[in-house]
């Protein structure tokens, strides 16, 4: 539970952070940002109500995708913010 608590905070945290700082994120860095971050911090919410889920393939496979989309949104946000400097 705790750990579900801290990642909705951090996740949700830089996910409003990122939108503030670098307003109107193209849609293939905000969607995939946005529904990752949500999906992570949600996966360990799900362990609360059924800690066997841990080993389900099937869960395993949400993590893993959770967590490549949470990546893709964060290094296309970085990518952004590189193409925005660099116009001026």
């Amino acid at each position: 539970m705790r750990q579900w608590h801290l990642d909705l905070i951090a996740l949700g945290g830089l996910t409003v952070l990122a939108g503030t700082a670098m307003p109107g994120l193209p849609s293939r860095v905000a969607w995939p940002l946005g529904v990752g971050a949500w999906t992570n911090a949600m996966a360990f919410g799900v362990l609360t109500a059924w800690p066997d889920l841990e080993d389900h393939p099937a869960y395993r496979a949400g993590v893993i995708g959770s967590f490549a989309a949470t990546s893709m949104g964060f290094v296309g946000l970085a990518a952004e913010g590189v193409h925005r400097w660099r116009r001026g």
